[in-house]
Formats: structure tokens, sequence, C-alpha cells
């Protein structure tokens, strides 16, 4: 274990602004949301909106926050037992007695055959789905795991799932447009590297649990940079959102948190300082909403910068341009296309649907 932590280590030291960038994040995050629109002030009624990973942290957050606001829920988790456990957990919260606000699936995330099997239960639903939000995501295993599906876990579970999902709902959700999707990602982005993408499963460069967090992340910017791209012009407008350092069950693998003794004092020390997931949740409720876009923060912001991809703290970022450009997201986007050709997932009738989606004005 002492190993895993020192190679950890030497990532962060060989980008050292980067590192600045994260620490401050990490310790004062909490006091950079002091102007955040809310979507409290928002109505989301006769909205439907796809949530993944949303039994704990942010994902249940912002399932939370959507309630509010009257939206109708696609709830995804793990399992069929979660996602009826998080429905009724918002009834009891909200005092919700309408059963049909919340509708409940299952899929594991690891597992890209359940992944197009969810595709296929919301496909039959045949309602408009107006925004998506794809938080579910793994952090830090220690030891390399394979899934089932031959891919590492941070890559399958953080990038190929959404990927799949959204290619598979993609003529659904421009028939519903306009769409907002919103891409949970990480300024560990910067950590990640574009010509390392190929090797997913890190046969030719070590495995780093940090590291393959990293490159996970960068995937999920690109993905959505590339899905942007693609598709804006179908109404539908994508954002990739950091939501700052949350203490939340994505670390359920970081050792720190549960040794004995260790993990209790550990975990105090964190909750003092890192964010809640309702904190964490607040850019991207925030771009659910239209309050964002019409308040005093825009003072000082063009409209094109607003139209930004990458969103933290409820502003609009720049993107690190030499990660985060149209080689290395169409080469993502490639990428990701044959790897579910390969394992027999995408087929030609699949991939033609979605391309005549993108080239029909």
């Amino acid at each position: 274990m002492a190993l895993v932590q020192l190679a950890s280590l030497k990532v962060f030291l060989k980008k050292p602004f980067v590192t600045s960038d994260v620490l401050s994040d990490f310790l004062f995050g909490r006091f950079k949301l002091m102007n955040c629109a809310e979507l409290e002030n928002s109505s989301l009624k006769n909205k439907t909106a796809l949530v993944t990973g949303c039994n704990t942290g942010i994902g249940y957050a912002t399932c939370l926050k959507l309630a509010k606001a009257q939206a109708r829920i696609l709830i995804c988790c793990r399992t069929m037992q979660k996602s009826i456990a998080t429905a009724d957990s918002l009834r009891r919260e909200l005092g919700i007695h309408d059963k049909g606000r919340f509708c409940c699936f299952e899929a594991d995330m690891e597992n890209l055959d359940a992944v197009t099997t969810l595709a296929q239960d919301i496909i039959q639903l045949n309602e408009q789905i107006h925004f998506v939000i794809l938080n579910a995501g793994v952090m830090q295993a220690a030891n390399k795991k394979i899934t089932k599906n031959g891919l590492e876990l941070h890559f399958a579970v953080n990038h190929m799932s959404h990927f799949l999902l959204t290619y598979l709902l993609m003529p659904q959700l421009i028939r519903s447009a306009p769409c907002r999707i919103i891409v949970v990602t990480s300024n560990a982005y910067e950590y990640g590297k574009p010509e390392q993408l190929a090797d997913h499963r890190f046969q030719s460069f070590p495995y780093i649990a940090v590291s393959a967090y990293a490159q996970s992340k960068l995937a999920n910017i690109l993905f959505a940079y590339e899905l942007k791209k693609r598709f804006k012009d179908k109404g539908i407008d994508v954002f990739a959102v950091h939501p700052g350092a949350v203490l939340s069950d994505i670390y359920r693998e970081e050792w720190l948190l549960h040794a004995p003794l260790v993990g209790f004092f550990t975990q105090k020390v964190l909750s003092r300082i890192m964010r809640t997931p309702q904190e964490g949740g607040k850019t991207i409720a925030a771009l659910l909403g239209d309050a964002l876009f019409s308040s005093s923060l825009r003072e000082g912001y063009s409209d094109a910068c607003f139209s930004n991809l990458y969103w933290k703290d409820c502003k609009p970022q720049p993107v690190n341009s030499n990660l985060v450009n149209d080689i290395s997201a169409e080469f993502l986007w490639r990428l990701s296309i044959s790897i579910l050709k390969d394992l027999g997932i995408l087929n030609d009738e699949r991939l033609e649907m979605v391309e005549l989606c993108e080239k029909t004005n």
C-alpha cells in the first residue's frame, strides 16, 4: 500500500501547478460557492431528467434538487433495490405522493451489456428526456481491476458506460430537444495524458490508481467536447462539470478513509474542509435551471463564455487546450466506437441510426 501511495505522489509532483490548483480546490473549495445561482427558484415541471449513480453523494443531492423543482426523474442505480430505495427516500424527504414522479432502473455500469439493457428500457418508455446527468463513477481502486468486458474499471465505469448510454439514447434525446447533458468530470483530468488513451488497459504503462482515475476524467471531458461539437446544432447542449473536492461514496475504495483508527480521524478532518454532496451538486443544479444564464453572475462574461464546455464553482472555465482539443476528442470518440464494435455491442444498424441523426438537419 505504501508503494501505491508513493507512486501516486510522483504523479502529483510531475505537475506542480496543477497540483497547487487541486490542493487549493481541496482546502478552500467550500468558500468558492458564495454567489452560486440556485435551482430552487426554477420550475422543471413537465421536464424529465435522467440521472446515473444517484443513490448517494452528488447524484442523490442532484435528484433532491430536481425533485424540489418538480421534475420527473429517471433514477439509475447499480441495483433495482438501490433505485427503489432512492425514490422512497426522495418521497419521504420531500413529502411527494405522486408515484409517477420517479421511474427506477437497474444498471451495473461496470457491465456494458447491462448499460445496453438500461438504454433499451429507457427507449421503451417513449418519453422526452430534457436533462441527462452522467454522474456514476468510481475512484482510486488500488489494484487494477478488469471488468467482464475486458476494460479497466475506471475507464469502463467513468467513461465507456456513459458513452454507450448516451450514444444509444441520442436519437431520443434529439427528438426531446432542447436537451442538456451534464458530464461530471474533475480537474484531475489535467493529470491525464491523451497519448495514453489507447492503452486503456494499462498494458504498456504501469497501473497507478490516481493515473487511471485521471485518464477516465480526461475521457469524460473529451467525450463532452466531442458530443457538444457533433450535436450542438441538434438542440443538444453539453457541459462538463467539476463538482470540487466532495466527501462522498466515490472514495469507498480509499484505504485512508476506512483503515482502523486512521480512517476515523481522516474522515473527521476531511468533513471539515471538503464539500458536502449538496455543495458539490450546486454547479450541476445551476446548469439545469435558467437562473444562472440570466443572473448578475453573467457580468464580466461574454455570451460565448457562458456556452463554454467546462464549469466549476458555477462559473465557466477554460480547458487545457494541450489536453482537450479536436484531435484528442475525435480520437477518443473513434476509439470508444471501435471498442464497442469489437465487443459486439454496437452493430451497423445502431451506428447508422446515430450517424443519420448527426447528419440530418
